[in-house]
């Protein structure tokens, strides 16, 4: 579990450093690989509750984004929510 709240806080860290830089939220694959965490390891971090940090999972923008299942749905962005 510790392990879980470390990769989410390395999660959530690279989601701030590339909301920062562009106009658009970032997409898990990004995050992913700037982070170098596992598909699994994502997963378990963002299926944590509860979520007081302001954030929130949206679905894929497109067929070509690799989907990460959290709580049985597909999810492509994470999006900081004082970016949105």
């Amino acid at each position: 579990m510790n392990s879980c709240f470390l990769h989410l806080g390395s999660i959530l860290k690279t989601a701030v450093e590339l909301s920062q830089n562009k106009p658009s939220p970032p997409s898990l694959d990004q995050i992913q690989h700037r982070t170098h965490l596992s598909t699994d390891q994502m997963v378990n971090a963002l299926e944590l509750e509860p979520n007081p940090l302001g954030w929130h999972l949206e679905p894929l923008s497109e067929q070509l984004d690799q989907a990460f299942w959290v709580r049985g749905k597909p999810y492509g962005v994470l999006v900081i929510d004082r970016f949105a």
